[in-house]
């Protein structure tokens, strides 16, 4: 299991190209996974699919293998964060199947499922 704790460590480990900002010293879960999505966004927007894939691989273990923190974090902030770019993108689907499966359900849970 992976826990709030452990996630910046992961991160920078999974993907070298990631790292969390200097001067920020609010370094809770929140702040972290919003970070790694706008690093996402950037990849996403500049069609870089190698390290993106390996960020939604990272984000898919923190959903599946993450404390109840982590996983809440990373469906929420994360998914979130980057569903109005991927909601956006020309080549939607491309991007829809790079997620992976954890976080392409949590992705229908928020826009195709109703309440």
């Amino acid at each position: 299991m992976i826990s709030e704790n452990e996630i910046i460590e992961y991160l920078e480990k999974e993907i070298p190209e990631f790292s969390i900002h200097e001067n920020n010293s609010d370094k809770n879960v929140y702040t972290i996974l919003n970070q790694f999505a706008m690093f996402t966004i950037r990849l996403i927007k500049n069609g870089n699919p190698v390290t993106l894939k390996k960020c939604f691989k990272s984000i898919n273990m923190l959903v599946k293998d993450g404390d109840k923190v982590t996983r809440n974090a990373a469906s929420n902030v994360f998914l979130f964060s980057i569903s109005c770019c991927i909601v956006c993108q020309a080549d939607q689907n491309q991007v829809l199947n790079l997620i992976g499966l954890p976080l392409r359900a949590e992705f229908n849970k928020l826009y195709y499922e109703k309440n």
